[in-house]
């Protein structure tokens, strides 16, 4: 089959720092079972650099020469500034949403504190990938990296994917429902590697790892 169209992306794959976050861990994946569409697809991830397209001529190659050629363009960028980045800790402890054209995405973000490390990396990386992206919108520009924890179709869907993740997670949720008087812990995870990944558009099932790029040790 012919493709001159691919998607691509960058992302950090969640990975728990400890044991206790290991089971939190397989508490979110148990909701994402439940809830999450994508839940086959990929595990848990973050994404840095949202979807953007890279265009060639139409090859019936596996993997055509220029694609292989534009994602390592892509990685070569991306490894540049993992190389002047330290690894680091998030702590993903914040239920937010946004609503999408069939329904609402419930998903974690890191706390204030340690999603700064995070948000200054996403913007070095944006800044260095800019000659590979053909959208350059605000709006991808205001990306929030987030770990979704499922799609609700309706407002008791919201309801059920925030009290479990509440309950089992031990996370906060959103403003605009009670807060829980227990202590919240949330899941430590280490950012020390991201994905460049990608797929031809529209294809279903999931994306393939190009390359897996290393952030400096601390």
């Amino acid at each position: 089959m012919q493709h001159r169209a691919y998607t691509a992306l960058v992302v950090v794959v969640v990975r728990p720092q400890r044991a206790t976050d290991a089971q939190r861990f397989a508490s979110l994946q148990k909701i994402r079972r439940a809830h999450d569409a994508a839940y086959e697809r990929w595990l848990p991830h973050l994404t840095l650099i949202p979807p953007f397209q890279l265009h060639g001529p139409p090859c019936n190659a596996a993997l055509p020469a220029w694609l292989a050629t534009d994602l390592d363009a892509v990685a070569d960028t991306a490894q540049t500034v993992c190389d002047g980045t330290k690894r680091h800790t998030i702590k993903l402890q914040e239920i937010h949403s946004f609503p999408l054209r069939k329904y609402e995405n419930i998903h974690l973000r890191p706390d204030r504190a340690s999603a700064a490390p995070l948000a200054a990396f996403q913007k070095t990386l944006q800044q260095a990938l800019h000659h590979c992206i053909r959208d350059k919108s605000k709006q991808r520009m205001r990306f929030v990296p987030h770990a979704s924890l499922g799609q609700a179709y309706t407002p008791r869907d919201a309801e059920t994917i925030v009290e479990k993740a509440v309950r089992t997670l031990q996370v906060k949720p959103p403003r605009r429902m009670p807060q829980p008087e227990a202590p919240v812990q949330g899941i430590w995870a280490d950012v020390a590697t991201i994905q460049v990944m990608y797929k031809p558009v529209g294809a279903q099932g999931s994306y393939t790892v190009w390359r897996t790029l290393p952030l400096q040790p601390t």
